[in-house]
């Protein structure tokens, strides 16, 4: 069993980032032209254990996700990482719920 080093509690989230877009829109309807978008797992609590881990240390992270598409998204972010999830040290750090109402925050990158 790994030791952990840093163990984030907080919010997990998905952030959808939209590159190269011909106007700034207001609502989705009004989207245009995009160069490039990505889905990338985030959060405040997210980022702190993703960083953590890409400079060595291990990470963990305790929060709620959906148990659908997007949770599962979150889980490969994180892993992808190398953020540790599931039974450590008799902790269950991401505890999967059912599919949930969820908000969507949206950062644009202009030219």
């Amino acid at each position: 069993m790994k030791n952990i080093d840093l163990i984030v509690l907080g919010e997990v989230a998905l952030d959808v980032v939209l590159a190269g877009v011909d106007k700034i829109p207001h609502r989705w309807s009004e989207v245009g032209n995009v160069q490039t978008a990505g889905v990338f797992t985030a959060g405040s609590a997210g980022y702190v254990a993703q960083c953590f881990a890409k400079l060595g240390g291990r990470a963990a992270i305790v929060g709620r996700i959906g148990d659908d598409s997007l949770g599962r998204i979150v889980i490969e972010g994180f892993h992808d990482c190398g953020v540790f999830f599931g039974a450590r040290q008799n902790i269950y750090l991401v505890e999967l719920d059912g599919p949930q109402t969820r908000g969507l925050a949206v950062q644009i990158m202009g030219e």
